[in-house]
């Protein structure tokens, strides 16, 4: 009886600790901060998606960086409908 009191005490302990959330960093936020985006070094008030932006359509110095950077910069996410 003592036997089977201690399996289920640690069956119980171990399950707890299975469902229990464990501190994580956010997927999101690491694939965000990685991705990367566009801007015109200079001239460049926001960073874009795409080197294909409508924006960027006359830009001869596009340079890719991360989001990350671009806030860092001060840079702000595009507005322009399709970009994002």
């Amino acid at each position: 009886m003592k036997y089977m009191k201690k399996k289920m005490i640690a069956l119980i302990i171990s399950f707890a600790v299975v469902i229990s959330p464990l501190p994580t960093v956010s997927d999101s936020s690491v694939v965000e901060a990685a991705q990367k985006v566009y801007y015109v070094p200079g001239s460049s008030y926001a960073y874009h998606r795409t080197k294909n932006c409508w924006s960027l359509r006359r830009s001869k110095n596009i340079k890719a960086i991360t989001i990350k950077k671009a806030k860092q910069l001060g840079l702000k996410k595009c507005k322009i409908r399709g970009c994002w």
